[in-house]
C-alpha cells in the first residue's frame, strides 16, 4: 500500500512521542534507576487544575493506534494503582489539522454530555478494531455527534452555545499541546515537569513502573 505524505506524518506523530522535543532533556543520574527513560522539562508547566494534587496528564488522539493500545494498561493503572493524591487529566492533542480537532470535538462533546466513560473505549475500538458498537453505545455516540455535527434536533441557540463551548475547549487543548511541547502521542506528563512515553520507556509495563517512580519523585 502506498503511504502518502499525509499518512506518513500521522504515523510519525504516533511513533515519535519522544523524538523531537525541544526545551527538554534526558539527564543521566547515577542515583536515578530510570535515567534516560524519561525527559525532564527545562521549563515546567503550571498546574492545569487547582486541586493541589500531583497531576498526571495524558495527551492522546483517537486515531492513533499506539494510544488505543495504551488504553488497557492505563485503565488498569487508574483503577488499581493511582494514588489518592494524584489527579489524572486526559487531553486530546490538537494540532492544526482537521482530524485532530474532530477527535477533540468527540471527546469534549462526550464529556459535556456526561457519557465520556461510556463511549471513550468503544469509540477507540470502532476505529482500531472495527468493532461494531452495541446498540446503546451507538446511541450515545450518535448523541455526541449530534451535539456538534447536526442541527436536526437542536434549537439554533443550542447550536451556537455548543459551537462556542467546543471552540473554547479545543483552543485550550491546542494551547496546552503547544505549551507542553507535545510532538507525538501517546505521551504522559507528571506535574508538568516529567515527560514519559512508551517509546522512550521501552514497553507499557516499564512505562507505568517509571510513572509510579516519577509520582514519588514529584512529591
Amino acid at each position: 500500500m502506498k503511504i502518502t505524505p499525509f499518512k506518513k506524518g500521522l504515523i510519525l506523530a504516533c511513533l515519535t512521542a519522544s523524538s523531537f522535543f525541544f526545551a527538554a532533556g534526558s539527564f543521566a543520574n547515577a542515583d536515578d534507576p530510570y535515567a534516560g527513560l524519561y525527559d525532564t522539562l527545562k521549563n515546567p508547566q503550571p498546574p492545569i487544575t487547582q486541586t493541589g494534587k500531583i497531576e498526571v496528564v495524558e495527551f492522546f488522539w483517537y486515531r492513533c493506534g499506539h494510544c488505543y493500545y495504551l488504553e488497557g494498561p492505563l485503565e488498569a493503572w487508574l483503577k488499581e494503582k493511582k494514588p489518592v493524591d494524584v489527579a489524572f487529566i486526559r487531553i486530546p492533542a490538537v494540532w492544526p489539522n482537521y482530524s485532530w480537532a474532530f477527535s477533540a470535538k468527540v471527546f469534549y462533546s462526550a464529556k459535556e454530555l456526561g457519557v465520556l466513560d461510556d463511549i471513550h473505549v468503544p469509540y477507540f475500538e470502532s476505529i482500531h478494531r472495527k468493532r461494531k458498537p452495541t446498540k446503546r453505545e451507538q446511541q450515545l455516540i450518535n448523541q455526541v455527534f449530534e451535539f456538534f455535527y447536526t442541527t436536526d434536533f437542536l434549537e439554533p441557540e443550542e447550536v451556537e452555545r455548543n459551537r462556542k463551548l467546543l471552540a473554547g475547549k479545543i483552543e485550550d487543548a491546542k494551547e496546552l499541546t503547544q505549551n507542553y511541547g507535545v510532538r507525538g502521542v501517546p505521551v504522559i506528563y507528571v506535574n508538568g515537569r516529567y515527560r514519559l512515553s512508551p517509546s522512550k520507556a521501552g514497553s507499557y509495563d516499564k512505562m507505568f513502573e517509571i510513572l509510579d517512580y516519577l509520582i514519588k519523585k514529584a512529591r
